[in-house]
């Protein structure tokens, strides 16, 4: 109870070691995605780092919203060895439904990372930018910013410039736009 009114009252960091106390390990895998993304963007990831590492020592790794918090870090931080290992354990997931982050699908989580990242070269980034950007629809959720900013960069990438423009500008005035990625998608244009 005392990490859920935690949670609730905005005091998230607090409601993760209650929830691990209490041998919650669900619900703050959960807790951890929902806030993951606020917390980076805000200079933060040293925080998001240190739950995942806690919750590592866990049970936490058959948690669907622990691998993709633990996938979009090693991602993050270019560690490609755990990305791909969290990739595809999350393509063997079940969980078809939205996020605590917000993101669609496990579908999408994986489309976003593939094609903000590039990792893979040039043609798959392109068709998983393409992938991401059909699935996060909603203009008012951080997830439609991160994946027309990876759409944008990938056409750029291929060289469809004015496709990139085009896509670019939407996902840098989204009120909903991450800062980084914000920051991505006018340095891009």
């Amino acid at each position: 109870r005392a990490a859920e009114w935690l949670s609730e009252n905005g005091f998230v960091d607090a409601a993760v070691e209650h929830a691990l106390a209490a041998g919650d390990v669900e619900h703050a895998a959960y807790l951890v995605n929902a806030s993951w993304l606020r917390y980076f963007d805000a200079g933060l990831g040293n925080t998001v780092r240190r739950w995942l590492r806690i919750l590592d020592a866990s049970d936490a790794d058959q948690s669907t919203a622990y691998v993709v918090t633990t996938a979009w870090m090693a991602a993050l931080s270019g560690n490609t060895k755990e990305m791909d290992q969290r990739l595809a354990q999350l393509g063997r997931a079940s969980n078809n439904g939205p996020l605590p982050d917000g993101t669609r699908s496990v579908e999408s989580v994986i489309a976003l990372i593939r094609g903000l990242f590039g990792f893979g070269g040039p043609l798959d980034m392109q068709a998983a930018a393409t992938r991401a950007a059909e699935l996060e629809t909603n203009g008012s959720n951080p997830w439609f910013a991160v994946a027309n900013t990876a759409f944008g960069h990938a056409s750029y990438v291929m060289g469809d410039l004015d496709t990139a423009v085009g896509v670019l500008q939407k996902a840098a005035n989204s009120e909903a736009t991450p800062a980084l990625m914000r920051i991505f998608a006018l340095a891009t244009q």
